[in-house]
């Protein structure tokens, strides 16, 4: 049965606004790939059946796999062979959405694996990545984030923003995993509860530009004043000052709306009934299972989600494998021990872009980094296709700044290329001669290892002395958050899909040190413009900020960035409908079982 990639432009996050049986052009058939004049807006794509005719002939059905960046994949049940031979002979080929219903199997397990335990279930503690997925599964908030990267409605039906004030309406019926319906006091008090000095949440920064949520948060005022519940159904949030990214924020799970009357379950780390498309069933010692919320407004196709705690990456292939999970998310760090999967079918391996940039990190505040020239010895010196060739990643993974594509404001200036005798020379015009240099790495991933041999080697090449220092992953993290390496490798996954949380989170003077400025680097002028950048709400005139920001620090690097980060997930021949946001969160809420249907 041949594969089919169907190229799907203008695809949004919710009910697609073609119905069902209304043709789609397809306009071109390449290496078996159908290329479909799409221009409706709507997306919910995830899952859905297709049927392809040539004229008024059916040549078969097959279900959208998965959405990103305009490409869908979907599971055909008919021959593209038969498409081609129709569109070379001048017969109109098209694609029809079918309901819902005709393809997918609803009910079923699907079992996935975590690389850790969560500690905690609660939106207020957590801050893992695994917590984080667990998270998204089992709570909404007013709103989420959807695959494109776009903020859109959730909880919240609608909203509409007048300067500093927000109007979120929320949905009527909407009901936690209790049985109760969820009101504005109940967005209320998980707001004030993120806020609460006695809650000591790591993630009360996600609300902390509301009006009067310094005060409360400190102990000094007893209620939010910019928090307004003035009906069940209307929150109103005012906000100290204008802030750009505020519903990205409200996006991330910690802002999320749960049930407090009930208290946490004894057993679920800490987690409240919720308003996600899933419940907590059952959660035990490497093991958690989650339910079909059959009380959500848009409930899951799986009668339950379960999830294995298997922290080594090779022992999560061998179960995928085998045949006991049905998908598996790769880790960035060992794509090289999956060399089956990154060359398998788009139906058995797809790649999203993420939110992610992987850089080595100079100490700007001692030692040889407090030199331009160094810094600019040290990035002269790598060659960054040659390092991805080593991590067994394409070329174009390469980064050409240090924000993602699709959150750079601009094309970013010519980065500095490979230039061997122009990093000697500037190596040894250094008005002292550099010490041996210490790149930290850490023992979290392989290609940690491989990436710290590579560095060292070249810089080594330019005249700098350096070796590689590695390190167990708390060590690591703790002592270049207190400055004490020269040179590290690190990686920056965004919480939010806003250039704030890339540039003013690790580069501005407020986040010196492990708050993730870990490069000691303190420039006036790119403090001021990320100042001014959080409170603009002229789009463009924000964008023109984050561009002159990105020119400046790839003038001073205090980072030299490696390569941008992608999601690989892998899923079973008869999996269909798993997606994955550009935080690299999988979504599930689409992902079923197939069944086979006769052509």
């Amino acid at each position: 049965m041949l594969s089919l990639l169907l190229i799907v432009s203008a695809l949004a996050a919710d009910a697609p606004a073609v119905p069902p049986g209304s043709p789609v052009p397809v306009v071109l058939l390449q290496s078996g790939r159908a290329y479909l004049a799409l221009s409706e807006s709507g997306g919910g794509i995830v899952g859905r059946p297709i049927e392809l005719f040539a004229g008024e002939t059916s040549l078969g059905r097959g279900t959208i796999e998965w959405t990103r960046d305009d490409v869908s994949a979907t599971r055909p049940l008919g021959d593209p062979g038969k498409a081609a031979t129709a569109l070379a002979s001048g017969t109109a080929v098209t694609a029809r959405l079918l309901p819902w219903a005709e393809e997918i199997q609803p009910g079923g397990v699907l079992r996935g694996a975590l690389g850790e335990e969560p500690r905690t279930l609660d939106p207020a503690q957590i801050s893992t990545f695994t917590e984080r997925q667990i998270a998204s599964l089992v709570h909404a908030g007013l709103v989420r984030l959807s695959p494109a990267g776009e903020v859109v409605a959730d909880l919240a039906e609608s909203y509409e923003q007048h300067g500093r004030t927000y109007t979120f309406h929320l949905r009527r019926g909407a009901l936690f995993h209790s049985g109760r319906e969820a009101t504005s006091d109940d967005v209320k008090l998980c707001f004030q509860r993120l806020l609460a000095p006695q809650t000591a949440s790591p993630r009360a920064w996600v609300l902390s530009m509301v009006l009067g949520a310094d005060k409360f948060h400190k102990g000094q005022a007893a209620s939010i004043a910019g928090l307004d519940a003035p009906d069940p159904y209307t929150v109103r949030v005012t906000l100290a000052k204008p802030f750009a990214p505020f519903l990205a924020h409200l996006a991330m799970p910690s802002a999320a709306v749960y049930d407090l009357s009930k208290g946490a379950s004894a057993g679920t780390a800490g987690s409240f009934p919720g308003l996600g498309a899933f419940s907590l069933e059952r959660f035990e010692t490497g093991r958690l299972r989650l339910a079909r919320n059959a009380l959500s407004w848009d409930p899951p196709l799986l009668d339950a989600a379960e999830f294995a705690v298997v922290p080594k990456s090779a022992d999560q292939l061998l179960e995928y494998e085998t045949g006991r999970l049905d998908w598996l998310l790769v880790p960035e760090g060992d794509r090289k021990k999956f060399p089956p999967l990154i060359a398998g079918t788009p139906a058995s391996a797809k790649e999203r872009p993420l939110l992610a940039t992987y850089y080595v990190g100079i100490n700007c505040a001692r030692g040889p980094g407090r030199d331009p020239r160094f810094r600019r010895a040290v990035a002269l010196s790598l060659d960054r296709v040659a390092l991805l060739k080593i991590l067994h990643l394409p070329p174009d993974r390469v980064a050409k700044g240090i924000l993602p594509p699709s959150l750079s404001p601009a094309d970013p200036p010519s980065f500095l290329e490979n230039d061997l005798p122009q990093a000697k020379a500037l190596a040894s015009s250094l008005a002292t001669p550099v010490p041996e240099v210490q790149f930290w790495v850490h023992d979290a991933s392989e290609a940690a290892t491989w990436v710290g041999d590579y560095v060292v080697a070249r810089l080594r090449d330019a005249g700098i002395k350096a070796r590689v220092v590695r390190k167990p992953w708390a060590a690591f993290y703790d002592g270049i958050g207190r400055g004490e390496a020269d040179l590290f490798f690190l990686s920056w996954y965004a919480d939010c899909a806003d250039p704030d949380n890339f540039l003013y989170v690790l580069f501005h003077r407020d986040n010196l040190g492990a708050a993730g400025n870990r490069f000691g680097y303190d420039d006036p002028e790119v403090n001021k413009k990320l100042s001014l950048a959080r409170i603009e709400t002229d789009p463009a005139l924000r964008k023109k900020l984050y561009a002159e920001v990105e020119a400046k620090l790839l003038s001073d690097l205090p980072c030299v960035p490696l390569y941008h980060g992608t999601g690989l997930l892998a899923a079973g021949p008869k999996v269909a409908g798993l997606d994955m946001d550009p935080l690299g969160i999988v979504l599930l809420r689409r992902a079923h079982f197939l069944q086979e249907l006769s052509p």
